[in-house]
């Protein structure tokens, strides 16, 4: 089988099962990585080894250890600083591709060009022995077909596994935000497409896995709160600066495009009703 220059990310902490899913997964890729990052954060280091030596098979894989907890973007920072590859992807231990993902991403990219994907939303259940199963798929983002900058700007349009991305993009756009506990692919996501034209790959090979916080503990998601109060955080902070600076960026554009996401959900009387009003708005006339 080949290998493709890639490095692979995989962030953990104390979910064996679940990495010991991912290093499987990738295994099973048609085209391996050349090289696996495990990024522990904080999380029990011998376990961790002990996943790898049962489940990483062929893989090459090195282990980076936090002494401390310091989060999702600085797991993610310390890994690709390690990173030897021309491009990286991101698999976070609870996630999982299909098979071809890796091999139609590089086969899609050209130059040092971003390539992103569709992805699937697995909805998941753990038993008692902490092993999980799947209760049903939908597709996240079936309409994506190619990258519009207002529609990512009001939400992140494609799930972090779903991104083939080079580490001279990372560098130059300084890596991902330390200070952000959430959304911080969104937040990359939008300087990455606001300087590099991102290619689409109009095919779900990306799978997000969810499961509910009640009674999962560290296995469960983020809460949906969180997210939305770093959006907003988000929001207000870029808005700030295009306010203070006199210029048209990721302020207005986030505005344009979470009202464009709320059009979008009404009936379509509504979205005529409200595009009528905000063009007499703009044009200083009154109704």
């Amino acid at each position: 089988m080949k290998d493709c220059d890639v490095s692979v990310i995989v962030r953990t902490r104390d979910r064996p099962r679940l990495l010991g899913r991912a290093l499987a997964n990738i295994s099973a890729q048609t085209c391996l990585p050349a090289e696996i990052l495990i990024v522990n954060d904080s999380g029990d280091p011998e376990r961790v080894r002990q996943v790898v030596a049962e489940c990483g098979g062929k893989l090459r894989i090195r282990v980076i250890d936090h002494a401390t907890c310091r989060g999702r973007a600085a797991a993610l920072n310390t890994g690709l600083k390690k990173a030897e590859t021309l491009w990286f992807a991101v698999l976070d231990d609870d996630d999982t591709w299909l098979p071809a993902f890796l091999e139609t991403m590089i086969s899609a990219a050209e130059g040092s060009s971003p390539v992103v994907c569709q992805s699937y939303v697995v909805d998941e259940q753990l038993d008692a022995y902490g092993e999980p199963h799947e209760t049903g798929r939908r597709l996240y983002n079936g309409d994506f077909k190619e990258l519009c900058l207002i529609d990512l700007a009001g939400h992140n349009r494609f799930t972090i596994n779903a991104l083939l991305c080079s580490l001279e993009a990372w560098r130059a756009l300084g890596g991902f935000r330390e200070d952000l506990t959430v959304l911080e692919d969104w937040e990359f996501n939008l300087r990455l497409a606001s300087r590099y034209a991102i290619k689409v790959v109009p095919a779900p090979l990306a799978c997000y896995h969810r499961r509910p916080r009640e009674g999962n503990g560290s296995h469960a998601n983020s809460s949906l709160a969180e997210h939305a109060a770093i959006q907003t955080r988000l929001g207000n902070e870029w808005l700030r600066h295009d306010l203070e600076t006199g210029r048209f960026g990721f302020g207005w554009l986030s505005a344009l495009g979470r009202q464009q996401q709320e059009l979008q959900q009404l009936p379509f009387v509504g979205r005529l009703k409200r595009w009528r009003e905000r063009w007499h708005r703009m044009r200083g006339r009154s109704l």
